[in-house]
Formats: C-alpha cells, sequence, structure tokens
C-alpha cells in the first residue's frame, strides 16, 4: 500500500497536475492507494482559509469526490505512539518535524505502507519507504 502525502492529494486537486506526478499514478494500476485522516484535517483547512466563492467551492467538491475514492486510514493508538516516537527520534537526530507528519508518519509505519510526498526529508530517516512522485521517471 502507498499512502498518499498532504502534498500529493494537494497537486492532484490543482487545476494542472505535474506530469510526473500524473505519470508515476497511472504507472501504479493496481497498487492500492490510501490517505490518513491527517491530510483530510490538513488540506480542509486549506480549503476553509480561502475566501468565500467559487474557486473555494470547486476545491471543496473535488476534495470531498476524491476522497471518496480511496481510504482513508486513521490515527489509532498504535500509530499514535510511533508519532510520538518518530517525532522524539528525528529531534534527537537534529532534524525536527512537526507532530502532524509524525502522524502521517506513524499511520503509514502501522500499515506497513510506502509514504507518497514530494517532502521526503521531513519524513528521512523513518523506517519505511519514502517515494517522491515527482521525481520518479
Amino acid at each position: 500500500m502507498i499512502v498518499l502525502d498532504t502534498n500529493v492529494i494537494s497537486e492532484l486537486l490543482s487545476a494542472k497536475t505535474n506530469d510526473n506526478l500524473r505519470k508515476w499514478l497511472i504507472g501504479l494500476e493496481d497498487t492500492p492507494l490510501a490517505t490518513t485522516s491527517i491530510t483530510i484535517a490538513e488540506i480542509e483547512f486549506g480549503i476553509q482559509r480561502l475566501a468565500p466563492g467559487g474557486r473555494r467551492n470547486q476545491l471543496q467538491t473535488a476534495f470531498e469526490t476524491y476522497i471518496r475514492t480511496i481510504p482513508v486510514l486513521p490515527l489509532d493508538d498504535i500509530a499514535a505512539y510511533k508519532a510520538g516516537q518518530y517525532r522524539a527520534l528525528r529531534e534527537s537526530a537534529g532534524r525536527p518535524t512537526t507532530l502532524t507528519d509524525m502522524m502521517i508518519a506513524g499511520i503509514v509505519s502501522v500499515v506497513g505502507g510506502s509514504l507518497a510526498t514530494r517532502n521526503t526529508k521531513d519524513f528521512t530517516g523513518l523506517p519505511f519507504q519514502i517515494i517522491d512522485p515527482w521525481q520518479v521517471q
């Protein structure tokens, strides 16, 4: 399973999706994809910060439609423990990060998946595969 990070979902909602990302997704064929409840919160926050109107409504509709097409993985207690451990690990290695990123990392770890993200440096040193779809040829 490949878990799509917030920046991947956000790009998929844009008017012009990056060509490398699009090609990468097409090449996955039957690979299971999912996202996290954390990503839903991050994208919803971004949408709600937009001024009311057409663009905001368009993004909200596109987001709600897309989210219905893939599984959304929750932050359970095991993933929460992992998130705290990973955040402490990265901080002790001199690579502090956000709690939300480590919540996503905890979820990815619990499901035994890989993470698709453009922000690979935010997850370096964690025990799962990180894929940058913008760099895949």
